[in-house]
């Protein structure tokens, strides 16, 4: 079991990148965003755009280590009345039994935030890496199915 995910996760770093895209796609970071900014309701809840920045794989016998930094955005809908945008970068760090095929940490911090409506998003912070571990635990163990 541990050789087949770890050939599974070996072959090429785009392959693990491409989960964790999916991941961030599936966990809909966006779709919660809405503020009160002047007094009026502002929904930054349209996805933008994600980008794995580094990825490190790492296996050693039945043991496999990832650590990775992404960023992802969020904006306004097209016809806001208020048009922005917020962005996060996130640190993600696992470590993967490959043998029983189990998650033994899991990591994840937002470290940096930025876009036009950047101070309203620390209310969100806990909520989207919360959100985020369990769509990557989700994404990781279906590659053990």
């Amino acid at each position: 079991m541990a050789t087949a995910v770890a050939l599974i996760l070996m072959p090429q770093a785009a392959y693990s990148a491409d989960i964790l895209g999916k991941a961030i796609e599936t966990v809909q970071p966006c779709k919660s965003l809405h503020v009160k900014q002047f007094g009026a309701s502002v929904g930054i809840d349209r996805f933008k755009e994600a980008h794995i920045e580094t990825l490190e794989l790492s296996i050693a016998k039945d043991t496999a280590n990832l650590s990775t930094t992404a960023s992802l955005a969020c904006q306004t809908s097209d016809n806001a009345l208020l048009k922005g945008d917020v962005s996060a970068t996130v640190h993600l760090d696992a470590t993967l039994d490959l043998r029983g095929c189990e998650i033994l940490s899991l990591d994840a911090k937002i470290i940096e935030t930025g876009g036009t409506f950047k101070d309203l998003l620390d209310p969100f912070k806990e909520g989207i890496v919360t959100a985020l571990k369990a769509a990557i635990s989700k994404e990781i163990r279906k590659l053990c199915e």
